[in-house]
């Protein structure tokens, strides 16, 4: 029981930073088929090609910020339980 009690603080963190990402991600996947709309109108390839480069690096930022904070989170959590 006690082993479980440990557990459960690190899941819920866990847990609610994957749900940020995955609400992040579903608006970038929107923000994907919306250019993806543009471009089937007929709208500017050039520009469209901006906003692709802007999504992509958007992408790329979400994923390096969600790597970063579950590497401090662990981290944080092994210092804390390996000092008590």
């Amino acid at each position: 029981m006690k082993r479980r009690q440990n557990l459960e603080t690190p899941v819920g963190v866990l847990m609610d930073d994957a749900a940020l990402f995955i609400a992040v991600q579903l608006v970038l996947v929107v923000i994907f088929f919306v250019l993806r709309g543009m471009a089937a109108v007929g709208y500017q390839t050039d520009r469209i090609e901006s906003m692709e480069a802007l999504h992509f690096w958007g992408c790329f930022a979400v994923l390096t910020l969600l790597l970063i904070d579950l590497v401090v989170k662990f981290y944080v959590y092994v210092i804390a339980t390996h000092d008590s």
